[in-house]
């Protein structure tokens, strides 16, 4: 028997083999819109990783969906998992977010890395 998480594991494959055949951009569109719904509930997840860290979660959870939505438009199927690349890129989106936006003091780059 399938886990639950399978299931849209094979969806999300659908979804980008339907997308990558996509002959119009209307079509397209209407094609990623489904993935980016389908993957709201990770995105949602990462971000609830960072709550209670000096940011709203409600500002997380909006940098988490736009970077789920610049990661569908840029992901390219020779280069590895959708999951993997949605991963990185959320959370490279929310870390960005916090080093750009939520420091009351502005330390130089190398040392908010650290």
């Amino acid at each position: 028997m399938d886990h639950p998480h399978d299931v849209s594991d094979r969806r999300i494959a659908e979804l980008l083999a339907a997308v990558d055949r996509a002959t119009t951009a209307h079509e397209r569109e209407v094609l990623e819109d489904q993935l980016i719904r389908q993957c709201l509930p990770l995105a949602e997840r990462l971000a609830g990783r960072y709550r209670d860290r000096g940011a709203e979660l409600d500002d997380l959870v909006a940098v988490a969906n736009l970077a789920l939505v610049n990661a569908v438009r840029r992901f390219e199927p020779s280069r590895g998992t959708f999951h993997g690349f949605a991963v990185a890129t959320i959370l490279g989106e929310i870390k960005k977010h916090f080093r750009d936006h939520c420091w009351m003091i502005r330390p130089t780059r190398s040392v908010q890395e650290l």
